[in-house]
């Protein structure tokens, strides 16, 4: 099936760092209060009403977002999560038409859940939202499977644009990752290459420790924020390990920076223990 580029104009390329994400998140939410306001027209999404799953870790900015997309005729229902894992369990049980997902939280990032959940029988389509214009972690999202790369400094009309070209099939791109890049070829390179063997023997279990384990965070850490046994989490890393052939620390958390699993700002290589 053929697929549909929109690209808009204008905009910076750069990455963007920690304290412009919060800006981006920060200048979303006013387009939002905008329309709640009725100062901004609302785009149809088009075709039968779709149900949304949202996911993203900063409340303030999910809950905002979910009432913008409910008042939408076109909407039949949104429901939210605060992370990836949640996000795959909730796309399998409640099997939305679309997702939006925030591309770094805690835990499994967004773009691994993104290729988990585009494993079910009746994958969603799936949107990135993203502080981040950067090449790499978009051509990562699209191997991933996702339709959609938005960044967080949209307004509220492109937001709607993205997710009534990708319920229709179509992909979608940010217009600031566009001036410097050919994302048509990117979305072409993105369906020939596939992604990394050794990432896709993981499970998202893995996936989630393994990232916890570039993170900083120690087996006793590890075992409290996902209320399991340090016993169990040894075991995970022992299989991660066999799987990537990665037998240190400094090793793992290489392999997470170069597969896109963590951002550079989150590996800070100290450990980190919970009280």
């Amino acid at each position: 099936m053929s697929k549909t580029l929109a690209i808009a104009h204008s905009a910076r390329p750069e990455m963007l760092r920690s304290a412009e994400c919060y800006a981006q998140r920060t200048n979303t939410l006013r387009n939002l209060a905008d329309v709640a306001k009725g100062n901004v027209m609302q785009l149809p999404i088009g075709g039968a009403p779709i149900r949304i799953l949202l996911a993203d870790d900063h409340g303030v900015f999910r809950q905002a977002l979910k009432g913008l997309l409910q008042g939408l005729q076109d909407v039949a229902d949104v429901a939210t999560c605060a992370n990836g894992i949640e996000s795959i369990e909730k796309a399998q049980s409640w099997q939305p038409d679309v997702v939006l997902m925030d591309v770094v939280m805690r835990g499994i990032s967004g773009i691994d859940a993104a290729r988990e959940i585009r494993r079910l029988p009746h994958p969603p389509r799936v949107i990135m939202l993203s502080g981040f214009g950067d090449e790499d972690l978009l051509i990562k999202a699209l191997r991933a499977g996702a339709s959609g790369y938005v960044l967080k400094e949209c307004d509220t009309a492109e937001l709607m644009m993205a997710i009534s070209i990708v319920q229709r099939g179509g992909v979608y791109v940010s217009p600031q990752l566009s001036e410097d890049t050919d994302v048509a070829c990117l979305i072409e390179r993105s369906h020939q290459e596939s992604p990394s063997s050794r990432v896709d023997t993981l499970t998202a279990r893995e996936l989630e420790i393994l990232r916890l384990i570039a993170d900083g965070y120690t087996g006793r850490g590890i075992a409290a924020l996902l209320y399991v046994s340090t016993k169990t989490v040894e075991g995970h890393r022992e299989k991660i390990m066999m799987k990537l052939d990665l037998h240190n620390k400094v090793l793992l958390t290489r392999f997470a920076l170069s597969n896109g699993l963590i951002v550079l700002d989150e590996a800070d290589y100290g450990e980190r223990t919970i009280a």
